[in-house]
């Protein structure tokens, strides 16, 4: 198994025992039904490497959070879930054991054109992590 998937699959044990106060999933393509909603949705999105010297990489695993809710206003519930995800994430001691950093990159807002009562947040993290040449 590689890193970044060692690395996804802390995240989401940070996410399931965070209490976050939403479901989790990985990379789930199905859409959410209502009844399904607050839902967040760890997802990788891509993966850059640096050369350190001496054998040794830098990696920055940019991950997508896409949080779904159904709420008036949806940004306003989706707030609440980012808060709790964020200090989940941040703090989760076994994966800060295997990382170098993690930063918040940016929040993207879409809300359902046919019920605004529904909408999705994405929020991105890289996370940087050094490795040897002959590990992925």
């Amino acid at each position: 198994m590689t890193i970044a998937e060692h690395i996804l699959q802390h995240i989401y044990q940070a996410l399931l025992t965070g209490n976050i106060g939403a479901s989790v999933y990985r990379a789930r393509t199905d859409s959410f039904a209502l009844s399904e909603l607050p839902a967040v949705n760890l997802k990788p999105a891509t993966e850059g490497t640096r050369t350190l010297g001496n054998g040794l990489k830098a990696n920055e695993l940019d991950i997508e959070l896409d949080v779904h809710v159904a709420d008036t206003p949806p940004d306003g519930k989706a707030d609440e879930v980012i808060s709790i995800m964020h200090a989940a994430i941040t703090t989760y001691a076994p994966l800060l054991e295997m990382v170098a950093e993690i930063s918040y990159q940016s929040r993207e807002w879409e809300f359902d054109e046919g019920d605004e009562q529904r909408g999705k947040v994405t929020v991105r993290y890289t996370v940087t992590y050094d490795r040897l040449s002959t590990v992925l």
